[in-house]
């Protein structure tokens, strides 16, 4: 029977963006208003949002990330009525030219929301040509903004490029919602508990890295606009998660979870809540379960959770793990992104899988959008996840992963020593077998015999990378490589240290 479709996520998706044809709800007449100190000029046509009501939504954008780029802003519109952009219908719209927002459908949509996306693209536009001399539609692969993002191999559209318009691909909006998660939270309803946490903001592009994966944009956003003491979060990673071996456990529904401090300095107090999502092969909507845990440490964080109410084994297809995090006093909000930290079961022992994004045709869209090929990797080691700062590296064809990396694991050593014709040479040296590589070339020789590599030894970041089918084939290690989703598995192989004699 074919497995049915998940839901991941239920949710109405509006599109909210720039410029576009004027419509008839930007003429309706105003019935409300309310003037800032600034001067910034908020309206309404709809009792819903009186005087009182934008006064608010004017304490709102105080509240969020700012600086001076606030007093350049000229009005805030609310309209009642639907409008259309280049996307279809649109819940919002900033006008560069204007220096304005307006907001669409305000007595149905999360306002709030949608106007802390707009203000982002008021921020950005400002401080992008502050800093670059460009503003968003300009703005090119080759840009610093595109360089500390670190999007290549996804298909955003940059100026120049001549794919179609595609909303969540577009640099401005990846902008407004980056935005949106460094600087919004502080202006969202505060979690009372950290249940309140998961789901309290999403980026609208779930498939990038999320933007505290990298420190410099933060960096990047409040150097130009001179906002300092601005705290920073890092995303969790879980890099563990097995059945838990105790004597108490007689259910045997134990199982411990390990991830990475979301803290980036000692004493940071951190909140967490941990989503465990269980998919069936039965069901639509997956059963989720929540724990939660605080701590005020850069030390890495364990927690025991009981899976008691699983569905029977038989019956789960993934599980899937999302760590959120809140810093309350800095008011800063990382997750860990949805194709990350995907499981299989086997007798009750999570297995690190590839997410299913070929089930759920996931990889399909993305290549229509463009994508020729998943350019993230999720390593994965004897069912550990890996340090995400450890690069696996997809050149020429094939996978490559450090050397050093894979001694380390292995318990081995590696040395580096002068070749005669001044090439290094790198010696791996396992308990019973020597490894002798040669960078830059296929040569290897293995106990003295000689062979050749099906791939060259490379230099990357100024260490050598070997190729996952030669590490395969020279040293103890079994490699499972998903390239839709760029999932990389590796595990120690009993017996004997290396796969095969040249």
């Amino acid at each position: 029977m074919p497995m049915r479709k998940w839901i991941w996520a239920v949710a109405i998706f509006c599109c909210i963006g720039l410029g576009g044809a004027a419509s008839a709800a930007e003429s309706t007449a105003s019935t409300y208003e309310y003037t800032s100190p600034e001067g910034i000029r908020f309206t309404s046509d709809t009792p819903m949002w009186d005087t009182q009501q934008l006064k608010e939504l004017y304490e709102l954008l105080l509240q969020a990330g700012h600086s001076s780029e606030l007093a350049e802003l000229k009005s805030v519109e609310l309209h009642q009525d639907k409008s259309v952009g280049n996307s279809g219908f649109r819940v919002g719209k900033y006008d560069p030219e204007r220096k304005s927002i307006s907001l669409y459908e305000v007595e149905r949509i999360p306002v709030r929301r949608t106007l802390i996306h707009e203000y982002g693209h008021h921020f950005t536009y400002y401080w992008l040509k502050k800093k670059e001399g460009v503003t968003p539609p300009r703005v090119t692969s080759t840009s610093e903004w595109a360089k500390v993002r670190q999007l290549d191999g996804y298909p955003v559209r940059f100026a120049g490029e001549k794919m179609p318009y595609n909303h969540r691909w577009d640099p401005g909006e990846i902008m407004a919602e980056d935005y949106v998660m460094l600087f919004g939270p502080s202006a969202m309803e505060q979690p009372e508990t950290n249940r309140d946490i998961v789901g309290m903001l999403r980026h609208e592009n779930e498939y990038i890295p999320p933007v505290t994966d990298k420190p410099e944009m933060l960096k990047y956003w409040t150097s130009v606009a001179k906002m300092d003491d601005y705290a920073d979060i890092r995303t969790p990673e879980v890099t563990d998660f097995m059945k838990e071996k105790s004597e108490e456990d007689a259910s045997q529904s134990l199982y411990r979870i390990q991830f990475s401090s979301a803290a980036v300095t000692e004493h940071q107090e951190i909140d967490y809540s941990v989503k465990v999502a269980v998919f069936t092969k039965e069901d639509i909507f997956p059963q989720r379960s929540f724990y939660e845990t605080s701590t005020s440490s850069k030390e890495p964080i364990t927690l025991t959770v009981d899976l008691a109410d699983m569905p029977p084994l038989d019956k789960v297809a993934f599980v899937n793990l999302q760590v959120w995090a809140y810093d309350k006093a800095g008011k800063r909000l990382a997750y860990t992104p949805f194709y990350d930290h995907w499981y299989q079961l086997e007798d009750k022992k999570p297995k690190p899988s590839a997410p299913p994004f070929e089930q759920q045709g996931i990889s399909s869209m993305l290549q229509r959008d463009g994508m020729k090929k998943w350019p993230l990797v999720r390593l994965y080691y004897n069912g550990h996840g890996v340090n995400p700062q450890r690069k696996v590296y997809q050149r020429d064809g094939g996978i490559y992963v450090p050397v050093s990396y894979l001694t380390q694991q292995l318990g081995a050593s590696m040395e580096t020593v002068k070749a005669a014709d001044q090439d290094k040479e790198y010696q791996i040296k396992l308990p019973s077998n020597k490894v002798d590589l040669l960078l830059d070339t296929d040569a290897f020789t293995l106990n003295g015999g000689k062979g050749k590599l099906k791939k060259k030894i490379r230099m990357e970041e100024q260490e050598p990378v070997i190729s996952i089918e030669d590490a395969s084939a020279l040293l103890p290690i079994k490699t499972t490589w998903f390239e839709q989703s760029g999932t990389l598995i590796i595990e120690n192989r009993s017996g004997g240290d290396s796969a095969a004699e040249p």
